[in-house]
C-alpha cells in the first residue's frame, strides 16, 4: 500500500498531457534507447521550429519537486530557440524554478545521472557540456557568453565541466571555462578560470585549495 500511495502522490505532481504530448506526439523532442521525459505540473518547454530536446536514455524529470515543494507556484522553464539542441545523455532531474535557456545555433549536453537544484540559472548562446554525475546546489548559474557587448564587442566562448562535478549553492560558472572531472566547487565561488581534475575550489574569483580530493554523493 505504501508503494501504491508513493506512485499516486507522483502521477498527482505530474503533467499528463505534457508528458504524453513531448514524449509521443511533438516532432520536437526525440528519445532514443528508452529515453522518456516527464514534465511536472507547472513547467514550460518553448521549443522553435528546427530545434529539438534530444534525450538518449534514461528519464528526463523536468520542474521536478518533493512532496512538500510546490512547483506549480514556482515554475521552470525551458527555451530551445532557433536550430539549437538540448542533449539529455541518460536520467537527468531539473528541479522547480529554473531558467534554461539555448540560443539560435548553440548546442547543450548534459550526462547521465546529473541534477540541477532549485533556481538554477543557465545561458547557452554556443556551447556547454556537462559530464555524467553533475551535481549542482541551488541558485547554480552557468553561462558561456557576457550576455551584452563589451566595447562593441560580443563573446561567447564554451563551457565544458567534467564527470562526477559538485558545485555548492550560489555558484557561477562563467564562459570559457573547463573544470575537471572529480572536482567540487565551494559555495558562492565565482569560477573564472580553468579548474584540474580532482580538487576543490572556492572563492570569488575560484582558486584550486586542496588537489587530489575523492567525493561521493
Amino acid at each position: 500500500m505504501k508503494k501504491l500511495g508513493r506512485i499516486i502522490r507522483e502521477l498527482i505532481r505530474i503533467s499528463i498531457f505534457k508528458t504524453l504530448y513531448y514524449n509521443y506526439f511533438s516532432s520536437r523532442v526525440s528519445r532514443k534507447n528508452g529515453g522518456i521525459i516527464i514534465i511536472y505540473k507547472g513547467a514550460s518547454l518553448y521549443i522553435e521550429k528546427g530545434s529539438k530536446i534530444i534525450i538518449d536514455g534514461g528519464k528526463f524529470m523536468y520542474g521536478y519537486s518533493y512532496k512538500n515543494a510546490i512547483s506549480y507556484k514556482a515554475p521552470s522553464i525551458i527555451r530551445i530557440l532557433d536550430k539549437s539542441n538540448l542533449i539529455v545523455k541518460g536520467k537527468f532531474i531539473v528541479e522547480y524554478n529554473c531558467d534554461i535557456l539555448v540560443k539560435d545555433g548553440a548546442t547543450m549536453e548534459v550526462g547521465a545521472d546529473s541534477y540541477f537544484n532549485c533556481n538554477t540559472f543557465v545561458r547557452c548562446h554556443k556551447s556547454i557540456i556537462i559530464g555524467e554525475e553533475f551535481l549542482g546546489a541551488n541558485n547554480l548559474s552557468i553561462r558561456d557568453n557576457d550576455g551584452h557587448k563589451l566595447n562593441g564587442i560580443y563573446k561567447a566562448t564554451p563551457v565544458v565541466i567534467g564527470k562526477h562535478v559538485w558545485c555548492g549553492m550560489n555558484v557561477s560558472i562563467m564562459k570559457g571555462v573547463n573544470i575537471g572531472e572529480g572536482v567540487v566547487i565551494g559555495a558562492n565561488a565565482l569560477i573564472t578560470r580553468d579548474i584540474p581534475d580532482a580538487c576543490l575550489a572556492y572563492g570569488m574569483p575560484a582558486e584550486v585549495h586542496k588537489q587530489n580530493i575523492k567525493w561521493e554523493r
